[in-house]
């Protein structure tokens, strides 16, 4: 049975970046491995970016004055524009 390779749809995009980045880029990656080098630093930081938020709802979930602070608004009703505070 041959290995199927998984094909995975590519976008071509532009982005502005510092000269020196790009000058840096360009003298330490071949040419024909760009793309791949900055679709793999991408996932890097986006795996980064994600552990941030994770780390960040996790704070926010135990945070028990936030939780008060929430209960506090979820007891009160707005009826049109006036508002009813149900105690």
């Amino acid at each position: 049975m041959p290995l199927m390779k998984k094909v995975m749809k590519m976008r071509k995009v532009t982005y502005t970046l510092p000269e020196d980045v790009i000058l840096e880029f360009h003298a330490l990656v071949e040419d024909r491995k760009r793309s791949r080098f900055v679709a793999n630093a991408i996932r890097v930081a986006l795996e980064q970016e994600k552990l941030k938020l994770e780390s960040a709802y996790i704070s926010a979930s135990t945070d028990l004055l936030r939780e008060n602070e929430i209960e506090e608004w979820d007891s009160m009703e707005f009826v049109g524009e006036a508002l009813r505070i149900t105690l």
